[in-house]
């Protein structure tokens, strides 16, 4: 906390509101074998206490630092720091329907597919970001990214090889709510 509000002005430091920093110390004691989940915390009170930013602050933000796991944390950061996010689905097709379907390829490689997958379900599920079905970038190269990757590659043969149908891919992007940008700027930016 020190650290964190080193750089404000020492008569803009006040007390922070009690339904925001009661929930968030509680809340912390639980997360004390993690860093990036203490530092989440931190971050969201150093900011209650400054008052030149103590209003971005909501309540809401304690309870969705309780529903990340300190991976999800650090991935939060790397999505919101990325200029695109595309995001691509592989489908095999055939005659008959659907048979497989794996979700949420990304760009990413810092961590494993399933978690990547089911923190961009979590994180859209909380309302941090969402994925249109509808939207996708126009310009296709921007999904190269996501098709370098190993993980993609394996999974995209793998279904190949099944040679069941038709493996067709769906373009996706990530967009950032208003209630994401915010807790960005105020639980993960350490700006």
């Amino acid at each position: 906390m020190e650290s964190k509000l080193k750089q404000v002005d020492p008569d803009k430091i006040v007390s922070p509101e009690a339904y925001v920093a009661i929930p968030a110390l509680e809340s912390l004691s639980y997360s004390m074998d993690s860093v990036e989940l203490r530092n989440l915390y931190a971050n969201l009170l150093a900011n209650a206490m400054n008052k030149d930013v103590k209003e971005k602050v909501h309540p809401a933000f304690i309870e969705i630092i309780r529903q990340l796991t300190p991976n999800e944390a650090k991935l939060l950061e790397i999505i919101f720091k990325a200029k695109i996010a595309p995001v691509l689905d592989l489908e095999l097709d055939n005659e008959s329907g659907t048979l497989l379907q794996q979700y949420n390829f990304t760009w990413i490689t810092e961590f494993e597919y399933e978690e990547i997958a089911i923190a961009i379900n979590n994180f859209e599920r909380i309302g941090l970001i969402e994925i249109p079905f509808i939207e996708n970038y126009v310009d296709d190269k921007l999904y190269e990214c996501v098709r370098v990757t190993q993980t993609y590659k394996n999974h995209k043969e793998y279904l190949e090889k099944l040679n069941k149908g038709r493996v067709e891919e769906n373009k996706k992007i990530i967009k950032k709510t208003a209630l994401g940008v915010s807790f960005f700027n105020v639980c993960v930016s350490d700006n």
